[in-house]
């Protein structure tokens, strides 16, 4: 990269990319972190030293941190050392004007209220502490510097833990009563695998909503973190949830659409689509994420205990409610949220409890980048059929079915978008049912779009799941029937059974 800019970049152009980062307020979250990376693209380019004191001589950088000299604060700040490279760049606090760009370098130890900053209503800040205390900086920050658009740069490890609260920033009472920012930008340059705590979105929207301090702030502090605030991960490739234990083992972000806290969005007059849009890491910025650990559901039906009729109409009570809540929130009043629940690049992720309705879908899934994807459906007792709907990813080459408890059940088909039986007929029904006493016939509905799938595989420890062939080449245009299925042998099959 550096030869390339030495040789074939003329100075102008130089001029013309400086400019641009730097006055393009509107895009200052990421102006910051692109000043960082044009710089580290010009290490080791033999650039005129006048146009290295020009780019170095428009900001000035303030150093609050605990260390005393610019020395030590470069040892610990990868970003600081890009920008300023040597120590010579680095000026005193007394050292600068009102017309140049202050940088404030800071630390878990800085005291706010000493920060020069003048008034100016964007503030470029550099973290090169304890990133697990940004967000209480950030918090007595908010109470110094109000209706200032900040954008914070967090130096820390390429692989990092974030705690139970993404660093402290998931603090419901920081977009409550204690904001006072316009914007409010934090980014990580650096990192590129990032480990959640798997309940860390879940406990952040239940704070908001039940929180003595928040709770009242629902709808304005929603809003705020979702249209005021934004991260920055722009080199991060992983995005792992990981348990609370010390091993932190890999598991699934934590979704909770139980009836408790569908009922505090709707009494709360909250749509619900905040939720999802906090679960799908709509604020960050993810450009190169493409691995996803996945998402797990939560229903009424994984608290309750009793008989299997008490369970099963607990759920259908949820599965009602969430529906109306669609129904209600949506603009053209369609039963189902239309959901995009990954990051927009990543190819690889898990979903748990995805529900198996054989009438229309309450949650449709659109991803235009996921390759592969481990699916485990939502149980329901003595569901006659397992229906996989509400799957519209053009680009996935491989469907994984986990493992579902054994049911006894009695085939009927599904219905498609206009409630008219396609997918099996009912000379197949009394074809099948010598043989599915003890299986499960599992179906593609017409509430898929997976024109590009290849392979199913079945992550199964009993034998008692069935297909019908004519399902799924009709709903699978694509499916290699003989790389899925190792029970199927020709085309003259009607059904596999695994």
């Amino acid at each position: 990269m550096s030869g390339l800019l030495n040789n074939f970049i003329p100075f102008e152009i130089w001029n013309l990319v400086l400019d641009k980062l730097e006055n393009d307020s509107s895009g200052m979250y990421q102006s910051m972190v692109d000043l960082i990376y044009f710089f580290k693209a010009l290490e080791g380019s033999r650039i005129s030293p006048c146009f290295q004191c020009r780019l170095r001589d428009r900001w000035k950088f303030l150093n609050y941190t605990k260390h005393a000299e610019w020395f030590d604060v470069l040892k610990v700040s990868p970003s600081l050392k890009v920008l300023a490279g040597d120590v010579k760049w680095l000026a005193e606090r007394s050292d600068y004007g009102d017309d140049v760009r202050r940088i404030f370098v800071v630390d878990e130890r800085t005291d706010v209220k000493r920060l020069d900053y003048r008034g100016k209503k964007n503030l470029d800040i550099i973290f090169c502490g304890d990133p697990s205390v940004v967000g209480d900086f950030i918090v007595s920050l908010s109470l110094q510097c109000p209706g200032s658009s900040v954008s914070v740069v967090v130096d820390c490890e390429s692989e990092i833990y974030s705690g139970k609260n993404l660093f402290g920033v998931l603090n419901a009472e920081l977009f409550a009563s204690k904001w006072s920012f316009d914007k409010l930008y934090v980014s990580f340059p650096w990192v590129k695998i990032l480990e959640c705590n798997y309940m860390a979105l879940d406990t952040f929207i239940y704070q908001a909503l039940s929180g003595r301090a928040t709770s009242k702030h629902g709808f304005q502090l929603f809003n705020r973190f979702l249209n005021s605030f934004k991260l920055g991960f722009p080199l991060l490739e992983q995005i792992k949830f990981v348990t609370q234990t010390t091993t932190r083992d890999e598991t699934c972000n934590f979704i909770d659409l139980s009836s408790l806290m569908l009922n505090k969005f709707k009494d709360g007059k909250i749509p619900l689509m905040n939720l999802f849009k906090i679960h799908s890491l709509q604020n960050w910025y993810l450009p190169h994420v493409s691995e996803f650990s996945g998402h797990r559901f939560k229903f009424d039906e994984t608290t309750m205990t009793g008989s299997p009729e008490r369970r099963t109409m607990s759920l259908k009570e949820n599965l009602n409610l969430l529906r109306e809540m669609a129904i209600n929130e949506t603009i053209d009043a369609t039963p189902y949220y239309r959901l995009s629940l990954f990051p927009r690049n990543v190819k690889h992720t898990r979903i748990v409890n995805w529900i198996p309705l054989q009438s229309t879908p309450i949650m449709i899934l659109k991803s235009n980048s996921l390759e592969s994807l481990s699916l485990k459906l939502l149980e329901f007792e003595n569901a006659p059929t397992t229906v996989v709907q509400g799957l519209f990813l053009p680009s996935l080459l491989c469907l994984n079915l986990e493992q579902m408890t054994e049911q006894h059940v009695t085939l009927v088909p599904p219905t498609n978008r206009r409630n008219s039986i396609d997918m099996i007929t009912h000379s197949t029904v009394n074809e099948i049912e010598p043989y599915a006493s003890s299986m499960n016939p599992v179906v593609f509905s017409s509430w898929n779009q997976l024109t590009n799938l290849q392979v199913i595989k079945i992550d199964m420890k009993f034998n008692h799941y069935i297909f019908d062939i004519q399902n799924l080449k009709k709903s699978l245009p694509s499916i290699n029937l003989k790389k899925s299925f190792q029970t199927f042998f020709d085309e003259q099959q009607r059904f596999i059974v695994v």
